[in-house]
């Protein structure tokens, strides 16, 4: 129920409903609230409204936090004691939480001889990593790739994941098999995109997109951990990632510099920008607007040769989004030097 509109509203009784949501951040005339026995997740009191609002009963719904313009003293005086909140409500001006500390770390969609899961079946999967320094648990997170979505069940220890560490989710389609097996698997032939997303489905954790996997046993992989380079490697299920990539005991290596086009393109806000060296170059991929201001570098560092890539999130140097526009990228690596232009849309 939005009523900020309503700028005159001075006293709101909204009692025994089910009410998930209340926004009231603009009704400043507001000296009496009380919304209990509803059903609310949120709440929000940015209005600015301290001491001028003499009666205020939130009790009895479903609330961790609510936003005011003010916790310090909304903690002071609306509390579990006065019969205000329910016991371990908090305040705070925003009560969105910050993300989990996850990203999605490797994956191998064509498994033929690499490892199995518990049930002995060479399937695909996607690795997760916890870069963080507390564990994370993705119980009630969605995981999608584009056509099917996969709710990862709540209520059980494996779906923990501890400060470092890793896990991997199975995709084979045979969530019958466990809690972190998903409905899906991975498009060997065209490659796709996969997102991780909070339980609300639209709060995004990470995604990426991916090419053709049509080689035996070969993974899709940040290097380092959770860092913006990807590139094709040997698999690492579980473990670190590597540089090394071999196929028949062969050192895969591509024959010339290419920068590719991003995909997607347009995009909005995360797109990925593939380039393959054929030797160990010093790395520079850089993001330009039309005017030719430097946005942002993304790569500057010495590489080894390989097939890469990297994600650009529509961020600027400070982390801050940019405009929606026309950008362009640009990579040098020993005397290659090449630009692409992209697309990011609002």
């Amino acid at each position: 129920l939005d009523l900020r509109i309503n700028t005159a509203l001075s006293r709101l009784i909204m009692n025994n409903n089910q009410l998930t949501e209340l926004d009231v951040s603009n009704n400043t005339a507001l000296t009496s609230l009380k919304c209990y026995s509803n059903q609310l997740t949120y709440l929000n009191m940015r209005n600015g409204i301290t001491d001028a609002l003499t009666i205020f009963n939130a009790t009895d719904n479903s609330l961790t936090c609510i936003e005011t313009l003010d916790p310090g003293y909304a903690t002071a005086n609306w509390t579990y004691a006065n019969g205000n909140i329910d016991e371990g409500v908090t305040f705070a001006v925003d009560c969105t939480p910050d993300p989990p500390t996850l990203v999605i770390n490797e994956i191998l969609a064509k498994n033929v001889a690499c490892c199995t899961d518990a049930n002995g079946d060479y399937d695909g999967y996607i690795e997760l990593f916890n870069y963080g320094d507390e564990e994370v648990d993705i119980g009630g997170m969605v995981i999608t790739d584009e056509a099917d979505y996969y709710q990862i069940p709540t209520n059980n220890d494996s779906t923990i994941i501890l400060s470092g560490g890793f896990l991997l989710l199975w995709a084979d389609e045979e969530s019958e098999q466990g809690v972190l097996h998903v409905e899906f698997k991975l498009n060997t032939r065209a490659g796709g995109e996969i997102g991780l997303f909070m339980p609300d489905s639209t709060t995004v954790v990470d995604n990426i997109t991916y090419g053709s996997q049509s080689d035996d046993d070969v993974a899709y992989g940040r290097y380092p951990d959770s860092s913006a380079t990807w590139q094709l490697m040997d698999p690492t299920p579980g473990a670190t990632n590597t540089q090394e990539l071999s196929l028949n005991d062969n050192i895969v290596i591509p024959s010339q510099y290419t920068l590719h086009q991003n995909y997607p393109n347009p995009f909005n806000p995360v797109t990925t920008l593939r380039y393959d060296l054929p030797e160990n170059s010093l790395v520079n991929i850089t993001i330009y607007d039309m005017l030719g201001r430097q946005v942002k570098t993304l790569i500057n560092q010495t590489q080894g040769a390989g097939y890469k890539s990297a994600i650009w999130d529509a961020t600027d140097e400070y982390g801050k989004p940019v405009s929606a526009g026309i950008y362009l990228y640009q990579i040098q690596a020993g005397k290659y030097i090449s630009t692409k232009k992209m697309v990011l849309l609002k």
